[in-house]
């Protein structure tokens, strides 16, 4: 259903549009390092529209053959979502400036509409957008408790998070995550929240790829039935690029990057301290 909107939403502004959105509009910034400011920021917002592409991971324990599905998954899942995306910011362009955007408080996707169909097609859009909200909250419900699981089983959560119902739900886990959510919608404040969650998220990724560089020289016998393309070239300029990113955002914005400095720190003491009591118990 929620594809079946957006490709509703792009086909009619691709089709009514007059394309005057991609027409320069904006005042280029000055200065050697606006530019870099912009991506970076810029990349937060993107980063955060195609993030949850990688939740299908968080339930391979429940994926028949992970080693070959999870690849395809996670891989065409990507590629669709792109091509959605470029879309419907067509069909936005189409119908719409950047000004006009800007300057309006109203849902884009129903501001589109309503200039194509009027404001009626344009309450309908925003009906529909909130069900997509829901879907996307609904994927959370079921990734976020199995993180929270196995985090559980390596004793780096509360081990009430390791319990499980009679159909195999970590129902603790669950509840807890649910709650949390909530009171996150609650507190109103969006955008610092997607401000905060993708400088935590970015700096977390470039840790996962410093592990697989890691893992790769540590256990080169492992099975590994899915080989990365680009190695080692594309995840080291990931890296790279993250670095960079992150960079940017401390400086630009201290307080955030305060916030998401200190969850980074609890992630790797408890990380440290679970290591150390792995090895003193082999010991």
């Amino acid at each position: 259903m929620k594809v079946l909107i957006v490709v509703a939403i792009a086909a009619a502004g691709i089709a009514a549009g007059d394309f005057m959105g991609f027409q320069p509009a904006l005042t280029e910034a000055s200065g050697p390092t606006a530019g870099l400011l912009g991506f970076a920021l810029a990349y937060q917002s993107i980063s955060f529209a195609y993030y949850g592409w990688e939740d299908a991971a968080k339930m391979a324990e429940e994926i028949k053959d992970p080693g070959t599905a999870l690849p395809k998954i996670l891989v065409g899942g990507a590629l669709t979502v792109m091509v959605l995306y470029l879309l419907i910011n067509v069909a936005f362009l189409g119908v719409l400036t950047p000004a006009e955007m800007s300057a309006d408080p109203e849902l884009i996707a129903a501001l589109t509409i309503s200039s194509v169909f009027g404001p009626a097609a344009g309450k309908a859009v925003t009906a529909a957008a909130l069900i997509i909200l829901l879907s996307s909250l609904n994927v959370n419900f079921l990734g976020l408790p199995r993180v929270a699981y196995g985090l559980a089983q390596h004793r780096l959560s509360p081990q009430a998070f390791t319990e499980v119902d009679d159909r195999g739900t970590p129902r603790k886990a669950l509840y807890f995550i649910s709650a949390w959510i909530g009171l996150l919608a609650l507190s109103g404040a969006f955008e610092f929240l997607i401000r905060f969650m993708m400088t935590v998220a970015i700096a977390v990724d470039t840790m996962v790829l410093l592990g697989y560089f890691k893992l790769r020289a540590q256990r080169p016998d492992l099975e590994r039935p899915f080989v990365m393309p680009g190695h080692p070239w594309l995840p080291a300029i990931t890296i790279a690029l993250y670095i960079v990113i992150l960079a940017i955002l401390i400086g630009t914005q201290p307080k955030m990057a305060l916030g998401a400095g200190a969850m980074l720190s609890a992630i790797l003491i408890g990380g440290l301290a679970t290591t150390r009591s792995r090895v003193n118990k082999s010991d």
